[in-house]
């Protein structure tokens, strides 16, 4: 936390916003390229040959994974996009207020965000990492 309180409030809502982009841009590859596979995965096991029936139960299995991959990365891309959107509302809400903020009070507004987010970060890593060993089971 006492990074923060050396970086300018601009500073860091431009490097929150540039995070934000960069990740949204990240998932959106991976989801291109899970759906890409996905894709060639399920055209393979259509023209494979009936009789190659380990192929074929291990083709489903890599579906499946992808397909799970698929609705993971969907849903933190979605997750993401409520940050943004949460970030972009507090930042026109306190652009249109006509207070004076003090350094301070914008420094501790700052934290209150990025505890925020260390927080869904936190939470979405136990939930995945919950879903995942519930998978594995």
């Amino acid at each position: 936390m006492e990074h923060i309180h050396s970086i300018s409030t601009k500073h860091l809502r431009n490097i929150i916003s540039k995070r934000i982009i960069a990740e949204n841009k990240k998932l959106q590859k991976e989801l291109e390229k899970t759906k890409s596979e996905f894709l060639d995965n399920s055209l393979t096991l259509c023209t494979i040959d009936i009789k190659r029936k380990p192929a074929i139960a291990e083709l489903l299995d890599k579906i499946q994974l992808l397909k799970d991959k698929y609705n993971d990365l969907e849903q933190d891309l979605q997750s993401l996009q409520k940050l943004g959107n949460e970030f972009i509302e507090i930042h026109s809400l306190l652009s249109q207020l006509t207070l004076d903020f003090t350094q301070q009070d914008l420094q501790r507004l700052s934290e209150l965000l990025i505890d925020k987010v260390k927080v869904y970060v936190h939470v979405e890593l136990f939930l995945s990492s919950y879903g995942e060993e519930d998978k594995v089971s």
